[in-house]
């Protein structure tokens, strides 16, 4: 099984590169995402780069921009649209022929893709990394907790993905829903905007829900503004919140593929 799922990888990467504008604008798209908050937070700081707000000086939030971009690196993933668009061609069909189970070839294939942009990371980190000059894990088990966490992130972000394109197999046309959703799920999980920057009552409410786990719990546990036995109880939760969602998953999955009927020859 291993090999088919390497293979499934391989296959991935090698789409992937047929389209070298996408290749580009790949590496444009991660340049903008890690400008624009570069930017707010000197425009915010300007003048008094020793403030506090929240817990957070400037040189946590630039740490927080850095590891924001990279965990979107490894957690970005186009299964909701591919899905989305397999169900409406048919050409989903092909992939019950694998020997691996659907879900489990889709995602390995999707993570051939982000060894592509793996390079650009690497290039966009070493440019900036002498300007930021980011923050070191608050120790070895920050930075372990950190690897955990972030895991944990790669693999419910893809779940939640194939969860939002079975959308198709009940509507043809859930591309809004599927885009609000993704949105909403930036929000949450502090990917647009550090949590600690939320109403207090807010931040207490995200704190056991799954999506902070997916930027913000990870890169908190980095900074060590979680740490400790806190930080192990986190971990756990996020644990739990992943293995709660491969199970949805696998129930809606079952349920939805006897809704899927291919006609033709």
């Amino acid at each position: 099984m291993w090999k088919n799922i390497s293979g499934n990888a391989k296959i991935g990467l090698s789409l992937f590169l047929m389209y070298r504008m996408q290749v580009v604008m790949v590496v444009f798209d991660e340049g903008i995402n890690f400008l624009v908050p570069i930017c707010l937070w000197f425009g915010l700081y300007r003048g008094n780069p020793g403030l506090i707000v929240n817990g957070m000086n400037l040189q946590d939030l630039f740490t927080y921009t850095f590891l924001t971009l990279i965990l979107d690196v490894i957690s970005r993933t186009e299964l909701t649209w591919i899905l989305r668009r397999g169900i409406r061609s048919g050409d989903l069909a092909i992939e019950f022929l694998c020997p691996c189970p659907v879900p489990v070839s889709l995602i390995s294939s999707d993570v051939g893709i982000v060894m592509v942009e793996i390079p650009s990371l690497l290039f966009i980190v070493l440019i900036a990394t002498p300007f930021l000059r980011p923050v070191a894990p608050a120790s070895v088990w920050s930075f372990v907790g950190f690897i955990f966490s972030a895991i944990m992130a790669m693999i419910l972000k893809r779940i939640i993905a194939i969860l939002l394109g079975t959308i198709a197999f009940w509507t043809l046309e859930g591309g809004g829903l599927i885009m609000s959703a993704s949105l909403i799920i930036d929000v949450l999980s502090g990917g647009l905007l550090p949590l600690a920057f939320y109403p207090h009552a807010f931040r207490d409410v995200l704190s056991v829900l799954p999506f902070q786990g997916l930027v913000n719990l990870p890169i908190e546990i980095y900074l060590g503004k979680v740490q400790g036995n806190q930080m192990w109880l986190s971990l756990l939760g996020q644990g739990v919140w992943t293995l709660v969602f491969v199970g949805i998953a696998a129930l809606v999955w079952r349920t939805a593929t006897k809704r899927f009927v291919v006609q033709g020859g």
